[in-house]
């Protein structure tokens, strides 16, 4: 993983970035290689994008995060070989 985030504001620009240029690779564990959904990883990051928008306003609400990720939790579980 090429970042570790300490604060909003650094997540924000990496999220956003990758949001609008549908490039993943930054925020992926590398030990995943291909082994992930990449609709459900889009979706991951677009909700993790918006959760970390600038006013509380813009950001979504909890209930709408949740239906958002409901159709995601088996992406949830570990894949990684330990």
């Amino acid at each position: 993983m090429k970042h570790l985030f300490f604060s909003v504001q650094q997540a924000r620009p990496v999220l956003t970035r990758a949001v609008e240029e549908e490039n993943y690779d930054e925020l992926i564990d590398p030990r995943l290689e291909s082994n992930y959904d990449a609709y459900d990883m889009a979706r991951l990051v677009a909700c993790a994008a918006a959760a970390v928008r600038k006013t509380a306003r813009s950001r979504p609400r909890m209930s709408q995060v949740r239906l958002l990720l409901q159709n995601v939790s088996h992406w949830m579980q570990p894949r990684l070989q330990a």
